[in-house]
């Protein structure tokens, strides 16, 4: 204790004198190596570039008032700390003084400071290891002990902290701006996804509950047209656009149709037939049906498709790695609506679709007959899988050479070509090939003209693949070969179904002779891009013939002048 003393009473005298130790070099390295000041609060170590803000713990337990601060930093030693920001927010949400007015009142003329001894305000004289304890009851002072030595430490002139104390201000609003922009943003976002949840709500109830296999017409109803207005398109499918849609038989059609309307159960698949079926016929419906004037239908015909291919996948639920001939007939029926009326991004779905349906049909065997099961097929099913499985093809082929990708069935399938015979010449009961007892239009030649075109389709994607790998001799005559084919094939085309004679052939009041002149059309334009899809990387080989480089511009004028008769 009387060492104690004694240090007291020489910092005491020491305080009259100049201050000389601080200019020689060794008190000033000394005070650089200061020691490290505790903080009494919280019994936390604060290294030097923590003594101009309050520790975190002090501020988060509201006590940063006690906490061992000082008015000004060396130089250099200035570090912003996470406890200077939490103090401004703090502030600035309650309208308190900021950062700097808490520190004035730690001050050591304010009744919260610290008592500081006469040696700490000398600038050059040595202090204590350890800090002054606060002037209170609720901590005792303990003298230093006698093993600890004194060590000297600079203590700068107080300069004046406005403007640190304006810039935390400064600092601490501009955190408040943009904790407020944040809760705005926030509250914004949670307004749209309020306003969201009844549409929501709404397009979850527009698919009918698919956790069972089966669907009653209450499922189905408030979603399709009237009985009346579906009956319609039905008919107008099957009778003007079923050379589109060649895999569905219209007998088993109406049966599965009629089988609803009496109460019985369908399944999901079948459902989305019904779908797909009104949402191509409102999407390609011609002006002068009955079908067109229909109005009043509940969704337009892209809502149907999408609803359809919802209904056929539910979302959230398991994938459906089902083997059902059925299921493949309405994966079919999605991917020719995408292609022929699904808009600037139909194809692009097409794609993706088609992959899936082939994948599903190779587990089936589809694309093998000599691997189905003849013996328990009726020859309705055959024909209606042989349909199938030429739809998928001919869609994976043209698909390939539109976007220059690799096919999934970049080999001949072995299956045999389709009668396709219209609806009446089989039995819908037995399934056995019968005799019909009406005539009726028939797209037999169309749709066989199709099917051949699907084998050219395939040496010409071959032929574009491994264009650049070839040697010029070889490019210039399989490209000639592959366009000769294309020329003997519409050779041998009926004379209905030659574009020249597609506009001679119609009559005003026959709907037959508009479907023959619309095949006819569709036909010479898909003719004309092949064989332009063909020629057009010789646009620019110099070193090509003549009848090799210019042919692509001959083919697309081609396409051009069929635009009047469209």
């Amino acid at each position: 204790m009387l060492s104690y003393e004694h240090s007291l009473a020489e910092a005491s005298a020491s305080a009259s004198r100049p201050a000389v130790a601080a200019a020689t070099g060794h008190d000033a390295g000394a005070a650089a190596r200061g020691p490290k000041l505790s903080c009494l609060p919280c019994r936390k170590r604060k290294s030097k570039c923590d003594r101009g803000e309050p520790c975190s713990s002090c501020v988060l337990r509201s006590t940063e008032s006690f906490c061992y601060t000082v008015s000004e930093l060396p130089e250099g030693s200035a570090v912003a700390s996470r406890s200077s920001k939490i103090i401004g927010d703090r502030q600035a949400g309650n309208g308190g003084p900021t950062n700097g007015a808490a520190r004035e009142d730690a001050s050591p003329n304010s009744a919260n400071s610290i008592d500081r001894s006469p040696r700490d305000e000398l600038p050059g004289a040595p202090r204590s290891a350890k800090r002054s304890r606060l002037n209170t009851n609720e901590f005792s002072a303990r003298p230093p002990s006698a093993t600890e030595t004194p060590s000297p430490r600079p203590h700068p002139p107080p300069t004046p902290s406005s403007s640190s104390h304006t810039g935390r201000s400064t600092a601490g609003a501009a955190d408040l701006a943009t904790v407020r922009s944040m809760l705005s943003s926030i509250r914004s976002n949670l307004e749209s996804v309020e306003k969201a949840v009844p549409a929501l709500a709404s397009a979850s109830s527009a698919v009918p509950e698919a956790t069972g296999r089966d669907l009653r017409w209450a499922d189905l109803a408030p979603h399709l047209p009237s009985p009346d207005d579906c009956m319609t398109l039905f008919q107008c499918f099957f009778s003007e656009l079923d050379w589109h849609v060649s895999c569905l038989h219209s007998g088993t059609f109406y049966w599965v149709w009629h089988q609803l309307q009496a109460g019985h159960r369908i399944s999901r698949y079948s459902a989305t037939i019904f779908y797909t079926v009104v949402a191509l016929t409102l999407a390609l419906r011609p002006t002068a049906h009955k079908a067109a004037r229909i109005t009043n239908a509940p969704h337009s015909h892209s809502e149907y498709a999408e609803r359809a291919h919802q209904l056929l996948q539910p979302q959230g639920g398991p994938e459906d790695t089902g083997l059902n001939f059925t299921r493949l007939q309405a994966e079919t029926c999605i991917c020719l609506y995408q292609v022929l009326a699904g808009g600037h991004d139909g194809s692009e779905k097409a794609w993706y679709y088609v992959g899936a349906a082939i994948r599903r049909g190779k587990a089936l065997q589809l694309f093998d007959e000599g691997h189905w099961r003849a013996w328990e097929m009726s020859a309705l099913q055959k024909e209606l899988w042989r349909r199938v499985a030429h739809d998928l093809a001919t869609l994976d082929r043209w698909l390939g050479v539109l976007y220059q990708r690799a096919m999934d069935l970049d080999a001949p399938i072995a299956v045999e070509q389709p009668e396709y015979v219209s609806a009446d010449c089989w039995d819908t009961t037995t399934g056995a090939r019968i005799e019909p007892s009406t005539a009726s239009p028939n797209s037999s030649a169309y749709l066989v003209s199709r099917n051949q075109y699907s084998e050219l389709i395939l040496q010409l994607h071959r032929f574009l693949r491994t264009l650049a790998n070839t040697p010029p001799a070889e490019r210039y005559a399989s490209a000639l070969a592959i366009d000769a084919r294309f020329v003997e094939s519409d050779a041998r085309l009926p004379s209905e179904l030659r574009f020249e004679n597609a506009r001679a052939n119609m009559t005003p009041n026959d709907p037959a002779s508009h479907v023959t002149a619309a095949q006819a059309i569709v036909r010479h334009c898909s003719t004309r891009y092949l064989r332009c899809s063909l020629m057009r990387p010789f646009l620019l080989d110099r070193a090509a013939p003549p009848n090799l480089r210019y042919a692509a511009l001959e083919h697309a004028r081609k396409i051009l002048e069929t635009m009047p008769t469209l």
